[in-house]
Formats: C-alpha cells, structure tokens, sequence
C-alpha cells in the first residue's frame, strides 16, 4: 500500500507536535507519563531557592521543587511546584511550606513541610499547600531591640516619677543634684535611642552585603556538594598511595644501596692500586709501551702484507725478495 505525501506530512506534524508538548513540560518541570503528585506553594520572595531544591517532611525527603513561574504580571507572588513522590505518605491540608536552610534567611536551599493535623483531610494532587516566609536576622533584631528600648523608656519614666517625689521632700541642693541626674538620665536615654537607630540603619545598609557574601557560600557549599565523589575518589587515592609507600622497605632498600656503594668503592681502590691487573694495566708506563710497540708492528705487518702480498707469497715458485717491506703502518705513512 502507497502511503500518499498528505499522509506522511500529517504524522510528521502531529509527532513535532507531541514533541513539542513533552519538552515543553519538562522544562516545567512536568512529566506527563510520570504519576507523582504535584502540589503548589506560593511565596512573595523565593530569593536562594533554587530550581530542582529538596522538599522535605520530619527531616525525610519526600520530593523536589520544580521550575517556579509568576502567579500575576506584577510578580508579586511567585508559584513553586512541588513534585511529591508516588509512594510518599499523605499531607495534611493544614500543613504549612517553609522555605529554609539557612538560619540567617537570606539564602535557603530547601523547603521544609512542618505542622498539621492527620484527621483525613489531606492534600490531592493540583491543591495549593498553606506557605509561610520566615523571619530574617534584620527583622529577628529589630524585634528584640524595639522592646528593650520601650522597657527602658518606661524605667526611665518610672524613676523620673520617684525622683520628682524624693526632690520635693529635700533641700534645695540635694534637688539640683536629683535634677542634675534627672537630666543625665534622658541624655543617657536619648543616647539609647539615637544607637538603636543607627544600628537599624548599619544593618539595613549591610544587608545586601550580606545577602551577597551568603549567596557565595551558598554557592561554594553546592560545588563541594556537586564534586563530593571527586573528593572521596582523591582521598581515596591519597590513601592507598600513603598505604604503599608505607609497605614499602625503605631499611632493606637503603641497606642494599649501601652494599652496592661500598663494592663500587672497593673495585675503585683496585683499579686505583698497581697490583691488580686492571692497575698495572693503568699505572705501569713499561707495559702499556709494549703493548703499544707490538701494536705498532702488528698493523705494519699487516699493512705490508696488503701492500707488498708478492713478498711474502711465492708466484710461480719465487718470492719477490727486492721489494722494501714498510716501515710503520699505512695510516702513519700518510702526511698529516
């Protein structure tokens, strides 16, 4: 059967289509043939959370975050999915999505499910889990230094009220000295105040500078996480090579090299002394001019017998006696 061009066009479409419609969520995070559940947080910041970060209930992992998105133009808030797994227990309605990590707040990693109720009602797949943004450090000091600052205002007020009764019932000095207090204690107080808002005003400044250096730690901290099986392979290594160099007999090594230098030593002092043959050989002048003279005869002999064979082998029974036999070799003949 002849599949016509129309035809093959048409599946050729639908396919591109069907691709495009897988990667496209996946890139979201989705996955259409997958059946985990996926439940949905909503956050005003998600600053240092990132794509992909762990989910966790009661210290377990029970899924991973995926792709966030704005819930409006104005991205005022920010939707982040959450890829439950298909075996994981069920989650309370009531239950609450930290985002957390870090005990300072301005960088997280994680988003930590905590609190509520196991009485039936719990989340299905789609539903939005309840949220909630923790307290920064700035916010956590602002809080505990605002009190503090009221209670010693209302102290002050207090003993201003019990001085003002004790200056009534004493002289006039002694007054003078209670007002003179009096006024040190509203500087002392107005001094307070004034370093409380300084101090709030140093940590807002610092605050992006602290935001930047934890984002870097963050970041260092997920590179060591990235190349923690690198790190075990080096040590690994770095043990075994500790390990060999430790079985290996250093003593015994040294002991033979020891050996081997002193039989070297020994066979130096030979050859250095005449009495071997190896030193008489070196050291006496006699023998090695004999062994040269001989030397010497053997190659004009040998020379001669090249150059004049007539002399020495008979041609039809003669020998060529009036031949000059040479003197010293060839090469000795030559000019130089």
């Amino acid at each position: 059967m002849t599949v016509s061009n129309e035809t093959k066009v048409g599946l050729l479409t639908a396919a591109a289509i069907a691709v495009l419609f897988l990667g496209y969520n996946y890139l979201k995070g989705k996955s259409v043939f997958d059946k985990n559940k996926t439940i949905y947080a909503i956050y005003e910041n998600t600053t240092g959370l990132p794509d992909a970060a762990p989910v966790e209930l009661k210290g377990l992992k029970i899924g991973v975050t995926g792709k966030k998105y704005k819930a409006d133009k104005l991205a005022s808030k920010i939707v982040v999915p959450i890829i439950l797994s298909d075996d994981i227990i069920e989650i309370p309605k009531d239950a609450v999505a930290i985002i957390s990590g870090n005990p300072i707040g301005l960088s997280a990693s994680i988003i930590e499910i905590k609190g509520g109720s196991y009485n039936g009602n719990y989340l299905k797949n789609g539903d939005t889990i309840l949220t909630e943004q923790p307290a920064s450090l700035m916010s956590n000091i602002s809080n505990q230094v605002g009190p503090v600052i009221t209670n010693i205002n209302k102290t002050v007020k207090s003993l201003d009220s019990v001085l003002l009764i004790l200056a009534s019932t004493i002289d006039p000095m002694a007054k003078a000295n209670v007002q003179g207090t009096l006024a040190n204690v509203n500087r002392v107080t107005s001094n307070l105040t004034t370093t409380s808002a300084q101090l709030e005003n140093l940590i807002a400044k610092q605050s992006v500078n602290l935001d930047k250096s934890l984002s870097n730690v963050n970041a260092f901290t997920n590179n060591l996480n990235g190349n923690n099986e690198k790190i075990n392979a080096m040590l690994a290594n770095l043990n075994q090579t500790s390990k060999k160099l430790s079985e290996v007999d250093l003593n015994g090594s040294l002991k033979s090299f020891n050996n081997l230098f002193n039989e070297v030593q020994v066979l130096v002092q030979k050859v250095g002394n005449d009495k071997g043959t190896l030193g008489m050989l070196m050291n006496d002048k006699d023998l090695y001019n004999q062994i040269y003279n001989l030397t010497f005869s053997m190659n004009t002999l040998i020379d001669d017998l090249k150059v004049n064979p007539k002399r020495y082998i008979s041609i039809f029974g003669r020998k060529d006696k009036k031949i000059t036999p040479l003197a010293k070799p060839i090469y000795d003949s030559v000019p130089k």
